[in-house]
């Protein structure tokens, strides 16, 4: 696994694709003359760039050697161990007369990668268990072997992008000479659920009743049986009163067709119609007594239901044909 620097594996990538495109010697060789002259006045931003299209035209050990250092004199220490250790594996390849000629720089470049080890940053990047996205750190499309796996990394100010179904989010993180961080990812999600917290907690508000609003109209049982005591009471007092009436009529024919004990035929129809009548008489009008006295009773609202509670109406057959009774206390 190559370092990730500001560079980004340029030299790597540059280098493998100059065999396909061709050497430039004469260009290569312009542009190193270039490289080496920004790299004595310190411009390394210049120099740099310039010994990795060098080595793009024309790929040589010591274009590599040249661009590890200008790359540490940029203070990029993981860039530079990347193309030292690039420099190592070319100078090792080539003939043993020309490796001999870089021996002195092979061990040169051996040193520089030790004394630049403690200064490289590392950082490793994962994402969320289960979440899927495509992850670029400075440009870089990071591949899911390099997921969770600590990456040799320039200090400096690094960008770094998801990109999934649900968008794209995007974090920069600055990290210092020999840190380590490790860093979750953020992706972008399609679900409408809320990231982190309380889930969202409607509330419906309910209308308050209005003040001015009379509250229902309270029936009690009480007033039920004032009205129907009242109701029986006057209908009792009517029937009474009817019966009687009729009462009086059959008198009135009894008495002219009676003499003492004795009637003729109208005066016992008349005694025997007047007996059943009379005894509706006395039970309507009882009846109709009661009536109006519970109606009366139980018609003083809150003391009504306490008079109404000591009121007891009876009625049943007595040894003259029907009765009906009052008890209780007044």
């Amino acid at each position: 696994m190559r370092p990730i620097g500001r560079t980004l594996l340029a030299a790597v990538v540059l280098a493998g694709s100059a065999a396909a495109e061709g050497v430039n010697a004469p260009a290569a060789d312009a542009l190193f003359e270039k490289a080496v002259a920004a790299l004595k006045q310190g411009r390394y931003d210049e120099a740099c760039p310039a010994f990795a299209e060098s080595q793009r035209l024309d790929p040589r050990p010591g274009t590599l050697f040249a661009r590890a250092e200008c790359e540490t004199k940029a203070d990029r220490p993981a860039t530079a161990s990347a193309l030292f250790s690039d420099y190592l594996t070319a100078a090792a390849d080539l003939p043993p007369a020309q490796k001999a000629k870089h021996r002195e720089r092979m061990q040169l470049a051996d040193e520089r990668k030790k004394a630049l080890a403690p200064q490289i940053a590392w950082l490793t990047l994962t994402l969320p268990e289960g979440a899927k996205a495509e992850v670029t750190l400075d440009g870089t499309r990071l591949g899911g072997p390099s997921l969770g796996l600590a990456l040799p990394i320039d200090p400096g100010e690094h960008l770094i992008q998801t990109k999934s179904d649900g968008g794209e989010h995007e974090a920069r993180l600055t990290l210092v000479k020999g840190e380590r961080r490790e860093v979750t990812l953020t992706v972008r999600s399609t679900r409408a659920t809320p990231e982190v917290g309380a889930p969202e907690v409607v509330t419906r508000a309910s209308a308050a009743p209005s003040a001015s609003a009379a509250p229902p109209p309270r029936v009690s049982g009480v007033k039920t049986v004032t009205w129907v005591a009242g109701g029986v009471g006057a209908a009792g007092l009517v029937v009474g009163a009817v019966a009687g009436a009729l009462v009086f009529k059959q008198k009135s024919t009894v008495n002219a067709h009676c003499q003492g004990t004795r009637c003729d035929a109208a005066g016992k129809d008349a005694a025997d119609a007047a007996r059943p009548l009379a005894t509706i008489s006395n039970v309507g009008l009882a009846v109709g007594v009661v009536g109006v006295a519970v109606a009366w009773f139980t018609s003083g609202g809150d003391d009504g239901e306490k008079q109404a509670a000591r009121v007891r109406v009876d009625a049943g057959p007595t040894r003259g044909g029907a009765g009906v009774s009052i008890a209780g206390a007044f």
